[in-house]
């Protein structure tokens, strides 16, 4: 992980909806169950690292052992 991030590397609560496909309400019940980190800025407000993002999301990828149907 970047040990310096700076001020690009923050994605904003709506951006990270918009990237995932999800709404804030999802986003949330996301950020409970599976332990995604973020930043707490006020009560309501968080923002998100970008590499968090990117590592959180590799310790979820899914390799397919065999093809899926189409």
């Amino acid at each position: 992980m970047n040990e310096n991030p700076t001020i690009e590397n923050l994605i904003t609560e709506n951006d990270v909806c918009e990237l995932f496909g999800v709404t804030e309400e999802s986003l949330g019940k996301i950020r409970r169950n599976s332990n995604l980190p973020y930043l707490k800025i006020t009560r309501t407000r968080r923002i998100y690292l970008e590499q968090d993002l990117v590592d959180w999301l590799l310790k979820r990828r899914m390799i397919a052992s065999e093809p899926e149907d189409v």
